[in-house]
This record gives structure tokens, sequence and C-alpha cells, in this order.
């Protein structure tokens, strides 16, 4: 019989000579070694190579697993050049951004004495038998890889090691002693495991191919692992991969292909779907567009953060204020729909509609505060149960589809010609609005240049994918044209029909995206503003966050709370359609600020490594620009409200603009995370002199 036990840990640390600076081991010992009648036991010792971001919390863990099976393990600070002792990088973006680039800035040799005096150390413990394995993940599985060349080194397990392939570890270019990893495979002389993700996109199968063919003809001593998994599939405490930002993406946008969207239809089933696949394919080009900028430089403040930096200050100032307004009122618009719905089967929300908004407030704010695996969890539960449901709805109706019998036939074609086309043309935008949100969620992530483009760009496609088939479901089965127009949500008359039910019990299959809608720009506002309040041009109260749970608590509360009080403003008013068409119309401000900066970006920084390249270009950037601006138009022109919504419009402009002047201007700074993320900027237009001298000494950096 097999008895598994562990040991009890004792972790320690000291800082030990290099060729360079100190630097620092952590150590993770057998508690039983203390005990001084064990002075004359001998383990095992295993030095451990981190992930760029240090000794982290998982590392620790990972280390402290190895040890409590009766090693001696040590974990060394290989970015002791460049870093006080001690110094954790985060799982962010900012911390992603100074990890890959410090493991440039360091020389191979310099990695390669650190591993030296590593060992050395190690051998040099009371109660080492001296014998010495090494193991790493990413970063730490390439140094393990060279580690393994110490003649020391009996066996070595290296995860997903990167750059081994692509000799880009170390800064360039190379000293005469200094030779890359595969040319020296041959000074390998214990055994090694080479242990791989197959969807990981930092070595790719061309890579992996590399490094076993180098092994073999080194004829050492190797085994070979593949596993289904992406990169740092080991990692207890993962930050967020594409899965989950398509899930964000989804739970933000699918709400509007619910309900509101069909109010187009009153245009004509012709009009009305040119017009939303024009709307369609401008969020799918600037989806792309911004995909490439995040693979370039993640900027943690989305559309505010790239106009602070491409169009000046105070530009950027009124970018992130049109994008705080636009998701705010949109969230307003959300939660009164979701309340008009829980009506239909709960009489008290019809009397008192605001228990449904403040309990909406309440749950969506609540998670967001949580955060962490918590939030991640439920936000994906919310994306799969809305797509699942879109997706009943959608087989279950396909066989039920009989245009001629249900879209209205030529008479429902074009309903009011181009004035009708225009006025509803903004109506399309409720069928994606949201997605472009994704790229302010770099922070979020391990990987943002890799991980925000692969996200953004599954998540639009299924979207348009999922907004044609609603439109060809909704218009094609009964009750059809017209009566589909006037809705309040079309999915409720598609269950009626698929499943015989009726509109109280089918409106509770349209609560769950409803509800993540609205959450999801919950979500979308406290980035910007946290991002704002970081910069000071809002008060930086908004911008700290919470001791344990670290999320912007007071931002997610504070700006909920104006959003609420719209619910009142909204409902009893009557304004639906006002507050939608003022928060689409300084959607489109954001929207053309990003596609101009896009092609800013496209044509000053044409060297510029990225990890995506969008297939539409400049021309896919053009082309959106110009349906932003017919939809400006719509809303200004064609809307026959008195232009109370382009009034509004102007009206936030200009408080944006005196409260800047009067205010933020004098406040403003870098943040932190401003400082961290960004490489490179260059800021064209200025309101004056002194911010121009100030915005190019702080953008013109790299870090």
């Amino acid at each position: 019989m097999f008895i598994k036990f562990t040991m009890l840990v004792t972790e320690t640390t000291t800082d030990i000579e290099t060729a360079t600076t100190p630097m620092r081991l952590h150590w993770f010992t057998p508690t039983l070694l203390l005990d001084p009648a064990n002075s004359n036991t001998k383990l095992c010792s295993i030095l451990v190579f981190t992930e760029i971001y240090q000794v982290t919390g998982p590392v620790a863990r990972f280390c402290r697993q190895i040890a409590a099976h009766g090693f001696i393990v040590a974990s060394c600070e290989s970015y002791h050049n460049f870093l006080e002792p001690g110094t954790v990088l985060a799982y962010d973006g900012p911390g992603t951004d100074l990890g890959n680039q410090l493991k440039k800035d360091k020389r191979l040799s310099s990695f390669d004495d650190d591993a030296t005096a590593a060992i050395t150390a190690l051998l040099a413990h009371p109660n080492a038998n001296g014998r010495v394995g090494v193991t790493g993940m990413c970063l730490g599985g390439h140094l393990a890889f060279r580690a393994a060349m110490d003649p020391r080194v009996g066996a070595a397990v290296c995860y997903f090691g990167t750059d081994i392939h692509s000799e880009t570890l170390g800064a360039k270019p190379r000293a005469v002693d200094e030779v890359e990893s595969l040319a020296r495979c041959s000074d390998i002389r214990g055994e090694i495991l080479m242990i791989f993700g197959t969807k990981d996109p930092h070595v790719p199968r061309q890579g992996r191919r590399l490094i076993y063919d180098a092994l073999a003809q080194a004829k050492v001593d190797f085994a070979w692992m593949e596993l289904k998994a992406d990169h740092a599939f080991i990692r207890d405490e993962s930050s967020k991969g594409s899965f989950n930002l398509w899930a964000v993406g989804i739970t933000v946008v699918i709400g509007g292909q619910y309900f509101s969207w069909n109010l187009g239809l009153a245009a004509g089933t012709l009009s009305y779907g040119i017009s939303s696949i024009m709307m369609g394919l401008a969020y799918v080009s600037i989806s792309l567009c911004m995909a490439e900028v995040s693979s370039m430089v993640p900027f943690e403040g989305g559309a505010f953060g790239l106009a602070r930096c491409t169009w000046g200050f105070y530009a950027g100032f009124v970018v992130g204020c049109c994008e705080a307004v636009q998701y705010i009122l949109y969230v307003t618009c959300s939660f009164v729909a979701l309340g008009r719905m829980v009506a239909l089967f709960v009489p008290l929300i019809h009397s008192y509609p605001w228990i449904a908004w403040l309990a909406s407030y309440v749950l969506a704010s609540a998670m967001l505060i949580v955060g962490g695996n918590v939030y991640w969890r439920w936000n994906l539960a919310l994306a799969l149960v809305s797509i699942a449901i879109l997706l009943v709805y959608v087989l279950a109706s396909l066989p039920h589809v009989d245009m001629h019998a249900h879209a209205g036939g030529n008479d429902m074609l074009v309903v009011g010609g181009f004035f009708q086309f225009m006025k509803v043309f903004p109506l399309g935008a409720w069928y994606f609005v949201g997605v472009e949100s994704l790229n302010r969620l770099c922070g979020e992530v391990a990987e943002p240049r890799v991980t925000i483009p692969l996200g953004q760009v599954s998540c639009v496609l299924t979207l348009f994918a999922s907004a044609i088939l609603v439109f060809v479901v909704s218009i094609g089965t009964n009750p059809g044209m017209p009566a589909i127009s006037t809705a309040l949500s079309p999915i409720t008359l598609g269950f009626n029909n698929a499943f015989n039910t009726t509109d109280d019990v089918s409106m509770w299959f349209v609560l769950p995206a409803t509800f993540a809608t609205g959450q999801g720009f919950v979500q979308s506002y406290t980035k910007v503003v946290s991002a704002m309040a970081g910069s000071h041009l809002v008060p930086e109260i908004l911008h700290r966050k919470h001791a344990t749970l670290h999320t912007p608590v007071n931002a997610i509360v504070g700006v909920s709370t104006v959003s609420f009080a719209l619910c009142f403003v909204d409902f009893y008013g009557g304004l639906d359609t006002v507050l939608f068409n003022t928060c689409i119309f300084l959607g489109c401000i954001s929207y053309l600020s990003q596609c101009v900066g896009y092609i800013y970006l496209k044509k000053n920084f044409r060297t510029m490594e990225r990890k995506f390249r969008s297939p539409v270009g400049k021309a896919g950037a053009i082309y959106a620009i110009l349906i932003w601006a017919i939809t400006m138009l719509s809303i200004a022109g064609f809307q026959e409200d008195s232009q109370v919504s382009f009034a509004l419009v102007i009206g936030v402009l200009a408080a944006c603009s005196l409260y800047y002047a009067v205010y933020a201007k004098s406040r403003q700074k870098f943040s932190e995370e401003e400082r961290k993320s960004l490489f490179f900027a260059h800021v064209g237009t200025f309101s004056d002199q002194l911010d121009e001298v100030c915005v190019r000494r702080a953008c013109s950096f790299e870090c």
C-alpha cells in the first residue's frame, strides 16, 4: 500500500550575490528540518524559475506543493537587475508589458549567471544531498531549459518555455559568450521533460517542432508532452483568456438582440435590413481596428486612453465623458425595459417599477464589487445562458419561417421612404452597441496583446451572425409584420409559437440577457470613470479600490446611483427614444475618435509590432467613420423630436467642456496605469502650449 503524505513547509528569503546585483531567493523547506534531531537529514533540491511576474502567489503555491513532498525548494527573482527585492508584477496589462520588456532588456549571460548562483546556493544548503533539479513555467520554462545545461543539474521539467524557438530572450545584439538555447542542446547532461499546450500562441506548432528536432539531434535524454491547453495552464490563479472576454462581450451586447431593435422595422423589412447590415459591418470594422490597436498597445482607458495620447488632453476628456454618459444612459434604458418585462408577471412592479430597477442595480453592482473569480464565473454563466436561449429561439423557429406568409410582402419592404430609413437608422445599433468596450479590459488579462484581439474578434463575429438569424426568424414567423415591429420583445412571440406558451411565461426567457446587458454596461462605465479618476479628471476617490476585493467600489456605487436616478426621469418622462438617441450620438463621437486614432497609429507607427492585423485596415476605419456620421446626421435631423436629442448632446458636451476648463484642466495628470501601459504616445493638437509640453513629456517614453 502506498500512503501519500505531505509535510509542513517553512518559508524564508535570502539575498545572494550574482555577477551583477544581489538576487533574492525564496526558500520553501520542510519544517521538520528545523528540528535539531533532523540536522543530518539530506534531501534533493529543486530550483523553480518563475514567469515574467516573478514570485507570485501561484508560483509560491507551486513551490510549497513541491517542498511538501520532501524537497528543498528555492525560487529566484530574475529581474533583480531592475526591480527592488520582493517586487511582484501584477497579472494585468501593465504588469505583463513591464515583464515582457525586462526579459528583453536583461542580458542572456545575466540569466545564466543567476542560475549558476542559485544552484550553488541550493547545493550549499546544509540539508542538501547534492542532487538538484530545475523547473519553471513560461519565461521560467526557458530558464530551466538553459539551467539544465549546468552539469550539476540531474533533471529538468520545463512548462511551456517561451522564446526558445524564436531566440528572442535577452538583450540584442548578443555578446561573444552568449549562445542561443537550441544551439547548446548538446550541453544538457541530465533528463529533461518538455511540456506544452497545443493552443499556446506563444509556442506555435512550428516552434515546438524546432525544439523537438534540436533535442533529438543532440541526443538529449528527453520526454515530450503536449496537452490540449492554452498558455499558463498550470497557473491556479489565472487572469482571464479570450473565452472569458468573448463572454463579457456577449453579456454586454446580447440583450439588445432580445428587445427594442425591432422598432426599426417600422421602416420596412428591406429598408431596416439594409441599415442593420450597414451598422453591423461598421461595428465589425471598428472591432477589427481596435483589436489591432490592442495588439500594439493595450489602452487601459479604452477610447478615453487612446484619445488622450492621439488627440490631446481636452479631446481625451471629452471622449471619456461621451463614453461614460453613453454607458450610463444605456444602463438606464436597459433596466427600465427590464422593469417593464417583470411587470408583466409581477403586478407589484407595475405599480412600483423602481423595485425592479433597484434590485437590478444592487445585484449588478454587488457582483462587480465582489469581483475576482466569483464575478467571472457569474458573467460566464449569464453569457452561456443568454446565448443558449437565443439559439433555442432561432432553432425552434427556423422550421416555421415563411417569408411569403409573415414578412408582409411588397407592402412591407420599404415603408416611409428615405426619411423613415434615416429615422430608424440608429436602431440597428441595438444589435451591437457595447462590443467595442472589450479593449478596456486589458487590465484583467495577462496577455492583453493576444487575448483582447482574439476575444474581441470572436465576439463581434458571433454577434453579427446571431443578429442576422434573429432578424430573419423574427420577420419570417408568426405573427410577423407589422405586429413584430411593436412587440416589447420579439423573442417572446417566438417562444409562444414554438412552445405554446403565453407572454408572461416566455418573458422569463428574456430576463437573463436583459439583465446581463445592463450589468455589462455597469462594468463599462465603471472602467471609464475609474480611469478618468486615476488621471484626476474627476474626483480621485472614484479611482480608489477596496483594500481586500481590489475593485473600484466608489465608482461602481456612485455612478450606479446616478444611473438609477435617471430611471425615474426616463420612465415617468417617457424619454426612452430621446435617451437612446443621445446615448448613440455620444457613442458615435467615441467611435469616431477610435477610428481616427487607429488611422493615426497606422500611419505613424507602421513598424511597431502587432500581434493582430485588421483585415479591413484603413478602409474599414473610413467605412465605419461614414456610418457613424450617417448615424449622427439621423439623430440630429430625422427624429421628429424637435432636435431634443441633439440639443441634449450639445448640452452634455458644453457642460463637460465647462467642467474641464474650471476644474479638471489644472488638476489632471497621467495616472500610474497610463504610465505603465503606454510604450509610446504622441499628441498632435492641444488646447494650449502648456498642455503640449506636459503631454509630450509624459507620453514620450518607453516602459
